[in-house]
């Protein structure tokens, strides 16, 4: 960017909505507004901006407020607006927050919506489509339906086909799941496509045992009273019933009188929305060998310390934990669901098990335990797997083809399209 592009940032205050505006001269940009729910999530992007502003996009960011958001947008140049999401269900705050995000999109007026995860999804279609924004793309990270049961397996359902109903296009992070989508019927065949994740993943300077500062394994092991003998079977997530945690806990007490060298760590905060029982609370404050990090900023930090990583979970998009890990060549457990199976090379750079079942994860576990040379194996052929498919560069020309087969079906005389277009003659497909 030039220097009169770079110009001072400036925090506006318009009633209750903090937004960070630059000066750019952008006016013939393909305007795209990004979705989600928490600030938080805003670090999975990173390198996004920086790429799509070189394509001839400028980035708009919206999520609910906090620094972290602020922090994004000053280290991106990326333009940020404060429309608060809950995460559970709240019709109420729903309503406030389609309200709010529909006057953001009023005066930014962008070309593309694009929203993330499955609350910013119904909640952008709707304002979306309220404020007739020419492309609405609903990113799907994963149905919390394929696990509900009841009525809230039904309002579950009645959001997800909502959402794409009112998208122009529906991205799916994994192939089992876009099948889950169309053969539970949210989704009409042939109008989902699939992107592994969001923003690939940073295997070269990030996730990778060889830029790992050596002392990572004890800096951790020392912090949690871990000794540097223990085999540590790690968790990495949100702390509740759906991870499937009660069903590890389990495992671990299958195992722990008779292996005594095994610790269980759990790195992620406690989740309210569906809370783990109080027996598996009582376990995991009483148990010495089972240790609670709790959030942690920095993850690639805390992978050294284990040996193997477990997610028994009920449901999932594409875990990113079990792609962390095995780009740290750790070996990995995980349950045989959608998401999951596509994250995992069963018998090549893991093991999948059976969802509810503690007595498979603890043979997993123990198998690794027993057979280092098989551990190092699998970490080896999952790190390769994840090298291969989930290269940042290749998420990002996949999503910016979708972006240029939308623009061309709806705003075919958009000049940064037509021009770029033009001089570029690309052949990659995101699969669908």
């Amino acid at each position: 960017m030039d220097k009169e592009s770079m110009k001072s940032m400036t925090i506006i205050e318009a009633g209750q909505e903090q937004r960070i505006v630059r000066d750019r001269k952008v006016r013939s940009a393909v305007k795209v507004m990004q979705l989600i729910s928490e600030a938080r999530s805003w670090h999975f992007f990173d390198g996004q901006p920086e790429f799509f502003r070189a394509k001839g996009i400028d980035l708009h960011a919206a999520s609910s407020p906090g620094p972290l958001q602020d922090e994004f947008g000053r280290a991106n140049d990326v333009p940020v607006y404060a429309v608060p999401i809950e995460r559970g269900l709240s019709p109420f705050s729903d309503l406030v927050s389609v309200w709010r995000l529909f006057r953001v999109l009023q005066r930014i007026r962008p070309d593309i919506l694009h929203a993330h995860f499955s609350k910013p999804g119904i909640i952008g279609m709707v304002a979306g489509a309220l404020a007739r924004t020419p492309i609405r793309i609903y990113h799907n990270h994963g149905m919390a339906l394929t696990s509900a049961r009841g009525w809230r397996w039904f309002v579950l359902w009645i959001v997800e086909r909502l959402s794409c109903l009112l998208a122009h296009r529906v991205i799916y992070v994994s192939d089992s799941v876009l099948a889950d989508a169309e053969r539970l019927g949210v989704c009409r065949s042939g109008k989902g496509c699939v992107i592994r994740s969001a923003n690939g993943l940073d295997s070269t300077t990030r996730f990778s045992p060889r830029r790992c500062d050596p002392g990572c394994r004890r800096k951790w092991r020392n912090a949690l009273n871990i000794p540097e003998g223990a085999f540590v079977a790690g968790f990495i997530g949100r702390i509740f019933k759906v991870k499937g945690i009660e069903d590890l806990i389990r495992a671990w007490q299958l195992l722990s009188s008779r292996e005594p060298r095994l610790h269980l760590l759990l790195a992620g905060e406690f989740d309210t929305r569906v809370p783990i029982s109080a027996w598996a609370m009582r376990a995991i404050s009483s148990e010495p060998r089972i240790h609670l990090a709790g959030f942690v900023e920095e993850v690639a930090t805390v992978y050294p310390a284990m040996d193997a990583l477990v997610l028994p979970s009920y449901h999932e998009g594409l875990p990113y934990s079990l792609l962390e890990a095995a780009a740290m060549e750790l070996p990995v457990i995980g349950t045989r669901i959608s998401g999951i199976v596509d994250a995992v090379l069963d018998r090549v750079s893991g093991t999948l098990v059976e969802t509810g079942s503690p007595d498979q994860i603890a043979e997993a576990i123990l198998k690794y335990m027993k057979d280092p040379d098989l551990a190092a194996a699998h970490g080896k052929a999952g790190r390769a797997f994840v090298v291969k498919e989930f290269q940042r560069s290749t998420v990002w020309e996949s999503i910016l083809h979708t972006y240029d087969q939308l623009l061309q079906n709806r705003l075919p005389n958009h000049r940064v399209v037509a021009r770029r277009l033009a001089i570029e003659n690309r052949s990659f497909l995101p699969r669908s």
